[in-house]
């Protein structure tokens, strides 16, 4: 697939081609990866983030968290052909070596393999989301911005499998979505102007109605280890579900441990001062449900008079899909993220022993809301951090009027919104610094 890329990147070192070249096989050689991004992101996510099309940036080698790597791959190259005026031919030559050798390792499994029919869907679907949120906002191609182009082949592709596996059912279902395949592809044909391009339109009309048509195929064999790997929910409707991510993937709580006693016991336990260690501060002291669950401070209260904590508090909004907290990424879950609050001299400043203490002997209701929601004998320190994690984890804001306009629910919406959504997911360039989907 990038030997041609490696070839022309070897004439360049030695000036026998022009950059122009260059950028026709660096483009070629993109075009060629995203007919088959659908399969390889699926099967061999982790490789191909660290060698064939991950984010230009340095990241911890896995063995060994103290030595820093270069990034490599596709990104790297679209980003340094098109944008870095000194252009470095040594370097240039040595990344396409790369990556000619780490897509042959790949290639070697992938000769030996065949195409299982049933995770196709589940790989259609991946890749409408993957185009759509890191394609077209511009974040995998940060030199070229050539995402439609990309964008339209990928399609392609999908479409040609997808009529040769499934074009022995001629069912109504079958020539929607055919059809729809086909809409979508004519659409990026039209509008090939990436700073023009409209995102909502496209996302309302295609990218999402094509999501959910394909989910009428999905088989009931498909990959079952797709729960555990990722935090994508194959049963969404669209891409703006409300279940499309999947919370427990990134708390420790489980769904069959959560309930609404559990949720309940959880949001009195947030609101409750008497679990800090000076009866005086609560979860919601920080985290104000009529400020978004914020403070609105630049700094947010100690349990000091007079005094502040080193920064502000975060929404809780949707909180429970970060998968890293505090501003030093220091705690990995709900619950730990709690731990730091409770044991910080400057907020809680307490243990859970004498929160269990109070819960024990100060309020008699608490004992029969734990029970409740646990069984017997339920006050103790991990029931306490699944209650948090339950109320935090419930705090989600996927049911919008934008959401709903997306899914079909409704008809209109402001002007001011749909400009400002295509502002940041395409020309302003917003999606660089705030992740849009985590799948």
């Amino acid at each position: 697939m990038f030997s041609e890329m490696d070839a022309i990147a070897e004439m360049f070192q030695s000036n026998q081609v022009s950059l122009k070249d260059l950028k026709t096989a660096v483009t070629k050689a993109r075009l060629q990866y995203k007919r088959i991004e659908f399969y390889l992101a699926y099967h061999y996510p982790e490789y191909v983030k660290k060698h064939i099309n991950g984010a230009p940036l340095l990241r911890l080698e896995f063995e060994n968290a103290k030595s820093i790597l270069e990034p490599e791959g596709l990104q790297v190259l679209d980003e340094m052909v098109f944008l870095d005026e000194a252009l470095n031919a040594n370097t240039v030559f040595g990344l396409t070596k790369r990556l000619k050798s780490k897509y042959l390792t790949l290639y070697d499994r992938l000769y030996e393999q065949s195409l299982p029919k049933e995770d196709i869907i589940d790989l259609m679907r991946l890749q409408l989301v993957r185009l759509y949120s890191l394609g077209l906002t511009g974040f995998d191609t940060p030199g070229s911005l050539n995402a439609i182009e990309e964008a339209q082949v990928s399609l392609e592709a999908m479409s040609i499998l997808f009529e040769e596996i499934f074009s022995n059912k001629q069912t109504a279902s079958y020539s929607e979505t055919a059809s729809l395949f086909n809409e979508t592809i004519e659409y990026l044909k039209r509008n090939t102007n990436f700073e023009t391009f409209d995102r909502l339109e496209f996302l309302k009309q295609n990218i999402d109605p094509l999501y959910r048509k394909l989910k009428a195929f999905h088989s009931k064999t498909s990959d079952k280890n797709l729960e555990y790997s990722s935090a994508w929910d194959s049963n969404s409707e669209s891409i703006f579900d409300t279940n499309f991510l999947n919370p427990y993937s990134f708390t420790e709580l489980s769904r069959s441990e959560d309930s609404e006693d559990l949720k309940a016991l959880g949001k009195k336990l947030f609101y409750d001062t008497n679990i800090s260690g000076q009866n005086n501060m609560s979860c919601a002291t920080c985290h104000n449900p009529d400020k978004g669950f914020t403070d609105g401070l630049a700094k947010s209260m100690s349990n000091i008079q007079g005094k502040t904590v080193l920064r502000n508090s975060p929404t809780l909004l949707n909180a429970v899909y970060a998968d890293r907290y505090f501003y030093d990424l220091r705690a990995y879950s709900l619950e730990q993220q709690a731990e730091h609050v409770i044991f910080n001299p400057s907020e809680f400043n307490t243990a859970y022993s004498a929160i269990l203490e109070k819960l024990e002997t100060s309020d008699k209701d608490y004992k029969q809301d734990f029970k409740k929601a646990f069984g017997k004998n339920a006050i103790t320190r991990k029931n306490l951090s699944k209650a948090l994690a339950s109320y935090v984890l419930s705090l989600q804001s996927f049911n919008s009027e934008f959401d709903k306009y997306v899914r079909g629910e409704s008809s209109n919406i402001d002007d001011n919104v749909k400009q400002g959504f295509n502002l940041f997911m395409g020309k302003a360039n917003c999606v660089f610094y705030h992740k849009v989907f985590q799948i």
